[in-house]
């Protein structure tokens, strides 16, 4: 795990869970601070978020509503929710013009995907079960294991027939 380390007015990255972020900090002080209350608050809740690429900048919020689910079915589609409206919010603010998918996926589950334009895939943990979630702007999901609530949410605008589900190209 790495310590933080900040010089003042630029970016702080750090790892947490098995996850890297990048925070504006001022000092150092407040960048000691808020390590140690993330380090708390992720060994407390069982629940860790995994970020391979973001281009959104919506770790940070993803992180935050996780952790507070009380049970799996409900933990997918929260994450599913919070997930799509991060990125919707991101993307207004950053003037992309586009609306995003959203898939959160069991990862012990077999499955296809073929998803164009990602701009975000992380992984999160609930209770040792590992969930793939992607941002995207179309493309193509088969679900091969169980379709409960326990094991797969997504949004967006799709076409769905049993476990194949088609993602419309994104609009505004």
């Amino acid at each position: 795990m790495k310590t933080p380390v900040a010089v003042f007015g630029t970016l702080l990255t750090m790892t947490l869970a098995a996850s890297t972020t990048t925070l504006a900090i001022s000092d150092v002080a407040s960048a000691n601070k808020l390590y140690n209350k993330q380090q708390i608050m992720m060994a407390q809740s069982g629940v860790g978020l995994s970020v391979n690429l973001d281009l959104l900048g919506i770790a940070n919020q993803i992180k935050s509503d996780i952790k507070s689910a009380q049970n799996r079915s409900g933990f997918v589609k929260n994450l599913a929710n919070t997930v799509y409206y991060a990125a919707r919010f991101a993307a207004k603010r950053h003037n992309l013009g586009k609306r995003y998918h959203v898939m959160v996926f069991n990862l012990n589950q077999n499955y296809q995907e073929r998803f164009k334009g990602v701009v975000f895939y992380g992984s999160a943990v609930y209770d040792g079960i590992h969930y793939g979630i992607w941002v995207f702007e179309s493309g193509e999901f088969i679900n091969q294991g169980d379709g409960g609530w326990i094991n797969w949410a997504f949004i967006g605008r799709f076409d769905k027939n049993g476990s194949y589900v088609k993602f419309k190209p994104s609009q505004s």
